[in-house]
């Protein structure tokens, strides 16, 4: 069967996502669906006891309830919603690291497009993330947890 299937990965255009001198605003920035998937609840636990800021670029149907429970990140955390795919490589440039701290993926194409912009990743061992990144190479892994994130 392996020789009638055709993986076909995701393309980033890289005239759009590459590297831009733009002052950089968040140590972390993540762009994605605020979903279970996504595990933004690991990532907020993990930067609750430290100064990092975060950009969370999406929505999704847990965004209320993590705003409620993280609001003591308020000066910490922004979150912008959903924004024109045009901004992207602007936002992703103003991250010092872009962070997918997903319990299982695809073919990421926000990791992708981080990659594509230079900005260093990071990403959990899960199937989907572990495929793109080399840890210490191309990119570092970690585990799913919030001790592991951190």
């Amino acid at each position: 069967i392996d020789d009638k299937v055709t993986i076909i990965p995701n393309y980033v255009d890289t005239n759009m996502f590459r590297p831009l001198d733009v002052p950089k605003s968040f140590d972390l920035v993540f762009v994605g669906r605020v979903s279970q998937q996504k595990n933004l609840h690991s990532l907020l636990t993990a930067i609750r006891d430290s100064s990092y800021t975060l950009a969370i670029v999406g929505d999704g149907d847990l965004r209320e309830l993590l705003q409620s429970e993280f609001s003591d990140l308020s000066a910490q955390v922004r979150w912008m919603g959903s924004i024109s795919h045009s901004h992207l490589p602007g936002i992703i440039n103003q991250g010092r690291v872009f962070i997918l701290p997903s319990h299982y993926e695809g073919h990421p194409k926000s990791l992708i497009e981080a990659m594509a912009c230079g900005v260093p990743v990071i990403g959990t061992e899960v199937r989907g993330i572990k495929q793109l990144l080399i840890h210490e190479t191309t990119g570092y892994l970690c585990k799913t947890d919030a001790n592991s994130i951190r």
